[in-house]
């Protein structure tokens, strides 16, 4: 993947990670992701504790959790749907996010047609939900 379609991807997590922000806020329970999100260098102890302390009630929590996820780079976003995943409780979640990052490509990649991406599963974190790939 070159530059620009790395940069077209990762703005598109963040973009998914926005437009979820409240759904993911009232279900995800941060306390179950920590772990496996410093074991893969994506929060510090100093980031956990950060959020524990700014937030008491779960969905500001998660709120804050998700606020800080979005500002620790291209694999954060990749790293919470692998916990997510790995948890096995919230294939729903997955689900929304895989929808929503889908449409977030397309929308970013529309004004792009001249520089076409192929997205595959390579791209996206999860299984598309229609066919193997697609293109623009």
């Amino acid at each position: 993947m070159n530059e620009q379609e790395q940069r077209i991807l990762w703005q598109a997590k963040i973009n998914t990670l926005g437009s979820l922000r409240e759904f993911l806020s009232r279900r995800l329970e941060p306390l179950r992701h920590y772990a496996y999100l410093r074991s893969h260098n994506i929060l510090s102890f100093d980031d956990y504790e950060r959020i524990e302390k700014t937030a008491f009630v779960t969905a500001e929590r998660a709120g804050k959790f998700l606020d800080v996820v979005v500002t620790k780079g291209p694999n954060a976003f990749d790293e919470l749907y692998n916990s997510i995943k790995k948890e096995n409780t919230q294939a729903f979640l997955l689900q929304a996010m895989n929808k929503s990052l889908e449409e977030n490509l397309r929308r970013l990649l529309r004004p792009a047609h001249d520089n076409c991406v192929t997205l595959t599963d390579d791209n996206l974190p999860g299984p598309p939900e229609h066919g193997d790939s697609k293109e623009c």
